[in-house]
This record gives structure tokens, sequence and C-alpha cells, in this order.
């Protein structure tokens, strides 16, 4: 089975994790549902039809609904992807249902082009955001983890620095995460691959002895892989959340009430290892022991560079096909 058509499995499959994120129920006591029964859409839309809300509209762009702001130029699999009926399906898509869930409101989603001009004018919130984006939103209920990562089969050992050289790393032509193997001052032998999925094949067929790309977009394309994982990180993962205008204190409070919420009964884990698995994780400790002082050029100025450090899910930085 090709990836794509894995990916276009899971974004079908994220019905029945719906189901369970916004009713609430168990996976011991769910029906599975067959042709006969609702879409995921009429699903959600029941649903919510029964929500009482807990944020009033004082507080949000739309009356009883929680408006999402989506960059789709800039957004990667697994957070926001589209299926060939451009139907929205991700990480990031299911997380905002089971907030709208949480706090008793419909969802809806925007696409936007900026973070800072689009709070509390088109949208409520934006998901997989960094404090480092905009000077006008705090960022709460941090739920993923941004970092250059390797992938490739795992030893069982810390993986060193010194391990790597001269490997070879399979990498997506002119990524975020290619600029970040530059600058790592590692001495490791650059495949050039067209997307994730040619760089993933590499490693798979011998081509390659890793890959280097975006953590979740590489969880992503490692969840169905049983040999491949996450063996480090080039850098200490920075933390993504939910980004609310910095002004807006009711919706913000009640977001990270629900998020915490949403933590501690399952739903959260549920929807990560939906799209991730459970077996990766992205922690300080994940970063390759020994990495070298980061190579930069004399040109660059101190802004770009922190514009780029901190974009590394950016447009085009880790196709993948679906």
């Amino acid at each position: 089975m090709s990836r794509r058509h894995i990916s276009l499995i899971l974004c079908s499959q994220v019905t029945l994790l719906s189901v369970l994120a916004l009713g609430g129920c168990s996976l011991s006591s769910v029906e599975l549902p067959t042709l006969e029964k609702p879409s995921v859409q009429q699903a959600q839309s029941a649903s919510q039809a029964k929500l009482t809300p807990k944020v009033t509209d004082d507080n949000l762009v739309t009356p009883q609904t929680l408006t999402v702001g989506i960059k789709m130029s800039s957004n990667i699999a697994p957070f926001v992807m589209q299926t060939d009926n451009s139907e929205l399906c991700g990480l990031d898509v299911d997380l905002a249902y089971a907030l709208g869930d949480a706090l008793g409101l419909k969802v809806s989603f925007v696409e936007i082009s900026d973070v800072g001009r689009s709070l509390g004018k088109t949208c409520d919130i934006v998901l997989n955001a960094k404090q480092n984006e905009t000077t006008v939103a705090k960022i709460v209920g941090g739920y993923a983890e941004s970092a250059a990562a390797l992938f490739g089969k795992s030893t069982g050992e810390p993986l060193k620095a010194s391990n790597l050289s001269g490997k070879r790393v399979a990498l997506q032509k002119g990524s975020i995460s290619e600029l970040a193997y530059k600058r790592s001052g590692l001495t490791m032998k650059p495949i050039e691959c067209s997307n994730l999925n040619e760089a993933f094949d590499a490693v798979q067929s011998g081509k390659a002895d890793y890959v280097l790309c975006e953590a979740y977009a590489g969880a992503y394309m490692a969840k169905p892989l049983t040999n491949i994982t996450c063996v480090g990180t080039l850098d200490k993962p920075v933390q993504a959340g939910i980004a609310v205008a910095s002004k807006n204190e009711t919706l913000q409070h009640a977001l990270e009430q629900v998020s915490s919420t949403i933590q501690e009964n399952g739903i959260l884990q549920l929807i990560r290892s939906r799209w991730v698995g459970s077996r990766i994780v992205f922690s300080a400790d994940t970063q390759i022991k020994g990495m070298p002082a980061p190579q930069t050029k004399n040109s660059e100025s101190s802004e770009s560079k922190d514009k780029d450090a901190s974009n590394t899910s950016s447009a085009g930085s880790n196709a993948v096909n679906i």
C-alpha cells in the first residue's frame, strides 16, 4: 500500500476519532459506523446542535462559534491537510473540534496569512502557533513540538553527533530542514529529494541512512513503518500551542481549562496517536548529544536567522504527497 493511500485512509478514519472526541465515548462502548450511518460532518453537526456555550458571544468573532485560523500555505502533514474532496483533516482539525465541543461551541475554519492580523478579527484562535510568531497573541495549551528531527533505524542507544559523520541523510531540496542541516555543523552526505515520500523511500531501500525533516511530519510518515523511528533532534524542540489574542483574557482562560480537560481525559492522546503514533516523544532529552555549534553566514542578519529558526514548518518545508 502506498503512503498516498495510507494518508487518505488516515483522513477517512478521523470519523471515528471525531465521534469519540465529540461524544466523549470510550472505545469499548462505540459501535463502528457503517456506510449507512451519518458522515463525520453530520455527526459533528448533530453533536454541536446540543452544545451549551461556555464563552459569551462578545469574546468570539462569530456568535456561538469557535473560528479557527488555518495557514494553508504553511501547514504540513499531519497538522492540516486536504483530501481529494477538499475536506480538511489532520491533527489540528481533530483538536479544533475537541476544543469546540469542550467549549460548547460550533467550529468553523478560515484561511489566514498572518496570525497577529487575524486574531480577534477573522478568527478566534490559530493552532500550531509558537510564541515568537507574533507579539499580540498568547500561546496556551501546548500540544505539539517543533524541531528538525532525524528518522532512521534505531539501535536502541542514544545517538551522538560523532556517530553521524559520513552517514547518508535524505533531505527535501529547498526545505527549512535542509537549511537546518547546513547550519548544524554535521558532516553527513546529503541526498536531495523532491519530497518526504521520496526521502523515506530512500531509507527504506537502503539508499540513505536517515531522513532529516520537521519532527511531526516525520512522525506522521514513520507511523505505519515498523523499522523507522525518530533517533534524535538537531535542536531542542520548541513548544507549539493555541494562539489567542492577548487582550481576550476570557477566551484565554477558557482555552486553558478545556486544554487541560482534553489532556486529562485522554482525548488529546487519542488525537496525537491517530496522526503521529504513541511511540515517539519529542523533548529536550531527544536532542542529539554533542551537536557542534551552529554554522551561520556573516551576511545573514540576526532578524533573518531568528525568522528561519522559528519557521521549521513553513511553506514548502517538508512536503508529503497525499
